[in-house]
């Protein structure tokens, strides 16, 4: 099955009003994929929608994965505007770089209520709807700081970013064997430090742009899309992305 097929589909993209989730937004929708979109800044995920192909902006929406309230509003969205789900791109997570003793109690909670039980609490809402789904497919944009077969690097993020990947590294491990029986494909990508070719995206802030020598969010989304067009008797269990020239962990 090669993308053009995808063409039909369903799909939600959280974290989609920026970087890596506007660029799946955007590729999914000249995919043809009607496709529901949230961020944390209604603004910015409504920039990401007046990009997007006509007819395929199926929801614009802000949602602060930290807090249930606006979870279960955003379940509540989509379950009005999609009677099934085939996609769910899990994107949706705050980046916190820093020494550990040096950051703030509220930023170390948030960081992992967001990345973990927020996504938790998103997915478990909208089980319902992908396992109506036709190809129903769970992507979870992780990181290879969650990656346990590579070294976690608090100097590039923070440990409380490095818990946080590892938890829903668990999430993504233990949901794919649970739904395998319900025919969900599940995928959990980790890509390294993605670098910023385009005034759409956010400024990088790791010093230096890496000089066309780190991974960029087109070739990434590349990835994405090869693992959510495979026909339905394959799953691309375990994506790591990195690139051979940057140490930086995304």
């Amino acid at each position: 099955m090669s993308s053009h097929e995808l063409k039909g589909l369903s799909a939600l993209v959280t974290g989609a009003g920026s970087g890596l989730g506007r660029a799946t937004a955007l590729a999914l929708s000249r995919a043809g994929v009607r496709v529901a979109i949230s961020s944390r800044q209604l603004s910015k995920v409504e920039e990401t929608a007046a990009l997007m192909e006509n007819g395929t902006v199926a929801l614009t929406a802000a949602c602060d994965l930290a807090d249930g309230d606006s979870i279960q509003r955003l379940v509540a969205q989509v379950k009005e505007v999609q009677p099934s789900l085939d996609i769910l791109v899990n994107n949706g997570s705050p980046w916190l770089l820093g020494a550990f003793e040096e950051l703030e109690p509220a930023q170390i909670e948030s960081t992992i209520q967001a990345a973990v039980a927020g996504t938790l609490l998103l997915t478990h809402g909208l089980l319902p709807l992908l396992k109506q789904g036709d190809q129903p497919h769970l992507l979870n944009v992780i990181s290879v700081s969650g990656a346990p077969t590579l070294s976690a690097r608090p100097n590039t993020s923070s440990v409380p970013f490095i818990a946080a990947k590892f938890g829903q590294h668990g999430m993504n491990e233990a949901l794919r064997e649970e739904l395998r029986p319900h025919g969900i494909r599940v995928t959990g990508l980790y890509p390294g430090l993605i670098e910023v070719r385009s005034k759409l995206d956010d400024p990088v802030t790791l010093g230096g742009s890496g000089h066309g020598r780190m991974m960029s969010n087109p070739e990434v989304v590349e990835v994405v899309l090869f693992c959510l067009s495979r026909r339905v008797n394959l799953n691309m269990d375990t994506v790591v992305i990195t690139s051979p020239f940057s140490e930086y962990a995304r």
